[in-house]
């Protein structure tokens, strides 16, 4: 819950109140002194302990609406809470103090209904943020992974390279002990030497 007490005063009394809980008396004394000391048009907020009440006093009416919240409570929601029930009270001429307790529960409901929604919308944009972050280091390995592959065919590169260089002087010199082969072999049939050989 957003809002843990909430209240209406008119001057220093307390026309309405909506609980979620127990509040120390000390917080409740404290109420009573801002719904006393507030003045008109005042919006503003007063720390106390764990706790934070925010206040507006209406001009012309001179209600004096309170809102109690954990310190953990965003301001923005409490702000809201203090606006709506300010523009509920100021649209109905001479509510009961019942009228007023219901305005503050249903407005309370419509922030806890809204802070739902921001907190659920937060955690999705949470677990977006996760994945997206799981995304990206995942990519960061595939390019690292990347990286390691093109170092590697580079390497592949040039070692072909090499082997194609060497298999290519081996052959020139295979071809050119091949051609002296086979001149040598003329050579020595043509002045006789292996005929003299076969015969012997």
């Amino acid at each position: 819950m957003a809002v843990q007490y909430s209240s209406i005063y008119q001057g220093q009394d307390l026309l309405a109140s909506k609980s979620n809980g127990s509040l120390p008396n000390n917080v409740k004394k404290l109420m009573d002194s801002i719904a006393i000391q507030a003045k008109p048009n005042d919006l503003a907020c007063v720390k106390f302990e764990n706790y934070t009440s925010y206040y507006l006093r209406q001009p012309q009416s001179g209600l004096t609406i309170i809102a109690v919240s954990g310190s953990q409570t965003p301001a923005r929601l409490i702000y809201a809470f203090l606006k709506l029930v300010d523009s509920r009270t100021r649209s109905s001429e001479q509510l009961s103090s019942k009228d007023y307790k219901n305005v503050l529960e249903s407005v309370s409901n419509d922030i806890d209904t809204q802070s739902d929604e921001i907190m659920q919308a937060q955690e999705e944009l949470r677990n977006v943020k996760q994945i997206m972050t799981m995304n990206i280091d995942k990519l960061l390995e595939r390019g690292e992974r990347v990286d390691l592959l093109v170092n590697r065919t580079s390497q592949m590169s040039q070692s072909a390279d090499i082997f194609n260089r060497q298999t290519t002087h081996l052959q020139r010199k295979m071809w050119i002990q091949n051609k002296l082969s086979i001149f040598l072999g003329m050579v020595l049939v043509g002045t006789g030497v292996v005929a003299t050989i076969k015969i012997l």
